[in-house]
């Protein structure tokens, strides 16, 4: 997240080994339904949206999936958005 609290948004980042960070994906490049909804308790909705998040690496490829909503494939080296496929 790029804030605490009820403003916040997602984000997609990947760290090395030795904790620097190498490219973040800001919340514009990711799917919308992943934005903490403001009218909603902001704590719940955390949590809800944990369990529904998977994220995997396969080769050069970052996958990350949204329960219910599609999937995005990120470029491993440099973060770069390549496609989305929406469910």
């Amino acid at each position: 997240q790029d804030a605490a609290g009820r403003k916040a948004n997602r984000l997609l980042t990947r760290v090395d080994a030795a904790g620097k960070e190498k490219w973040t994906a800001p919340p514009e490049t990711l799917f919308p339904e992943m934005k903490i909804d403001l009218d909603k308790n902001a704590t719940s909705a955390i949590f809800f949206m944990k369990s529904n998040i998977g994220v995997s690496r396969l080769g050069g490829l970052v996958l990350l999936q949204l329960r219910g909503v599609g999937a995005i494939g990120f470029d491993f080296e440099t973060g770069r958005r390549l496609w989305d496929i929406s469910l």
